[in-house]
């Protein structure tokens, strides 16, 4: 017998629809929830997709990036919220925002790859990259080798999750860390309150990120 659920993955309304209708307890990584808009009532552990990258944006233009473009599937909820994260740091100071999308990816590195021509073809040409995730951003920095642009003296680049590709790069990439064991341990906590008091109101926590400072972005004059 299960007497509670974690769901995590993409996570659709018809799953959720179909474990309300049989009364089965379940937390949620509210990250990976697609199409539910603001109707969200049930228990939700997530991260700072925004604010990450809104750091992470900061950072970049701290360094004298002015030409900083977003490259990601904005069809993807939390890749959507990572984006509105890099306009917003980009509002700040008035510059132009600029999301790079590639057709026809077979998978997020296939997506980084795809994504840099159409960086390179831009004018003025791009002094960084935002990627939405890692697995973009070493796409990206495969691609770019190949074009033999190097990175961070050709192009910055910072990433999203602080995955095994982030240091598999050389240099390794500078990114936005996800404490994934703190979401595992909130979601645990959160459904076992659950079973215990189960008349509680819903709850939704969202957990902060971390920008890591590694080797992928260059200082520019001002």
């Amino acid at each position: 017998m299960i007497d509670g659920l974690i769901l995590a993955g993409t996570i659709y309304p018809n799953l959720l629809r179909r474990i309300e209708s049989i009364h089965m307890p379940f937390v949620a990584f509210s990250n990976n929830v697609v199409g539910m808009g603001e109707e969200q009532q049930f228990d939700q552990v997530g991260f700072d997709d925004f604010n990450g990258t809104l750091n992470a944006t900061r950072h970049l233009i701290g360094k004298g990036h002015r030409q900083i473009v977003f490259a990601g599937d904005v069809a993807y909820p939390w890749l959507h919220h990572r984006f509105e994260g890099y306009r917003q740091g980009m509002r700040e100071k008035k510059l132009k925002s600029v999301l790079i999308m590639a057709r026809n990816a077979q998978s997020f590195v296939d997506f980084g790859q795809r994504s840099v021509a159409r960086i390179l073809s831009r004018q003025p040409r791009p002094t960084a990259v935002v990627a939405g995730n890692d697995e973009i951003a070493y796409g990206l920095w495969r691609s770019l080798q190949r074009h033999a642009m190097k990175v961070p003296g050709d192009i910055s680049l910072v990433g999203f999750d602080d995955r095994e590709e982030a240091v598999l790069m050389d240099p390794q990439l500078s990114t936005v860390r996800v404490h994934k064991e703190e979401i595992g341990e909130t979601c645990v906590k959160m459904l076992l309150e659950r079973l215990h008091h189960p008349q509680m109101t819903f709850s939704q926590r969202i957990l902060p990120t971390e920008f890591v400072i590694r080797g992928t972005v260059r200082t520019l004059s001002e």
